[in-house]
């Protein structure tokens, strides 16, 4: 029996390998920030929000995947926002003074 010995195409060009995002944990909570969409793993509990029709912002998505894993929705959001009551601005008056000393 002849044992034949294959050896590799070192010219043949080498697939990339593509990384894998690892997601950070703390506290048990694991989160992965993968454009367009921020992860979030609570108790084996998977958590997804996506932005639709806007820059992707990592601090919107974390707190819209936190809210989910309280049971809020962004439906919910959207109407807190729309019956908040909003403070209106208090105009202030400016008083010139004349410099020249006339009243």
């Amino acid at each position: 029996m002849k044992v034949v010995k294959l050896e590799q195409n070192e010219n043949k060009p080498k697939k990339p390998v593509k990384a894998e995002p690892t997601p950070s944990t703390f506290g048990g909570i694991k989160v992965l920030f993968n454009e367009p969409a921020t992860i979030m793993w609570v108790n084996g509990k998977k958590f997804v929000a996506k932005a639709h029709n806007e820059p992707f912002d990592e601090e919107k998505g974390l707190l819209m995947c936190l809210c989910k894993a309280h049971g809020i929705s962004h439906r919910d959001i959207q109407r807190m926002l729309k019956s908040a009551v909003r403070q209106k601005k208090k105009t202030t008056e400016i008083v010139e003074e004349v410099a020249d000393g006339e009243n």
